[in-house]
Order: C-alpha cells, then sequence, then structure tokens
C-alpha cells in the first residue's frame, strides 16, 4: 500500500502529567495524542468537527483503536505524531497513526470513526465533499 501524499504533523511535549509512577508515557495519553492528530488533520482538511456538524449534522464515534507500543518516551520530550487516513469510504473512517520520538517510532496506532447521523445516531455516509478534502491524507 502506497502512502498518502500529506500528512498532518503534531509537535507534542510530554508532561509530567501524561507520565505514569514509572516516569515513562501512561500507555492511555497515546490515545489522546492520536485524538489530537485526527482532529488537527481534520480541521487542516478544512472540516473541522465544529464544521462538519454543523453543515452535514455528522458525528465520528470511534468504534475500534488499537495501539502498539515499541519504545517507551519520558516526561519532556518532544514527540511528532503524524496523522493520515488509510479508509475513508462508505461510512467508515480509519486514521492511522505514527508516534516518534526524534526519528525513531514509538508507536504505531490507528482508530476507526463510523460515520454517524448526530440527531438519530444512524449509520449515514461520508458527504463527497469531505470525501474530497480527506484526499491527499489518504494512502492507497
Amino acid at each position: 500500500m502506497a502512502g498518502p501524499s500529506r500528512t498532518y504533523d503534531l509537535e507534542v511535549r510530554v508532561t509530567f502529567a501524561d507520565t505514569d509512577a514509572a516516569g515513562i508515557i501512561y500507555y492511555g495519553r497515546y490515545f489522546t495524542y492520536m485524538e489530537q492528530g485526527f482532529l488537527g488533520l481534520m480541521k487542516e482538511a478544512g472540516f473541522d468537527y465544529y464544521r462538519v456538524d454543523r453543515e452535514f449534522s455528522l458525528l465520528f464515534p470511534a468504534v475500534e483503536a488499537n495501539c502498539r507500543y515499541l519504545s517507551p518516551a519520558r516526561y519532556d520530550n518532544l514527540l511528532t505524531v503524524k496523522t493520515w487516513l488509510s479508509q475513508a469510504k462508505g461510512a467508515q473512517l480509519r486514521f492511522e497513526s505514527e508516534i516518534l520520538k526524534g526519528e525513531t517510532p514509538i508507536a504505531r496506532a490507528f482508530t476507526r470513526h463510523a460515520c454517524v447521523d448526530k440527531d438519530t445516531f444512524r449509520i449515514a455516509r461520508i458527504p463527497q465533499p469531505l470525501l474530497d478534502a480527506f484526499q491527499p491524507y489518504l494512502a492507497s
């Protein structure tokens, strides 16, 4: 599978509150970083969460999440969260993330989201304008 033509890159400085008693990033915090990447990608594509709600009355609840931890990161490390889409069709989005410390990958993850109508919570197709905006971030 070829990569996307572009990724959304977010720099994150690990705070003391992000770490556990062992001094490394608490495992659940990676999902917070991934959500920041997912929301940042949407915003950079021109469709922040509020615009999607306002214009299309849609939500994207997570239905699956997975993270593979490769190497620890500690307080005050500067991380880069790279985010792109590996799927955007029908009623599903799958965001991929790679979290790096310098050039070293420390985690690889994905979240899968359903597209649902905000009022009924029924599955809905992703609108074409949104699919078009996401195209540069979509791996083929």
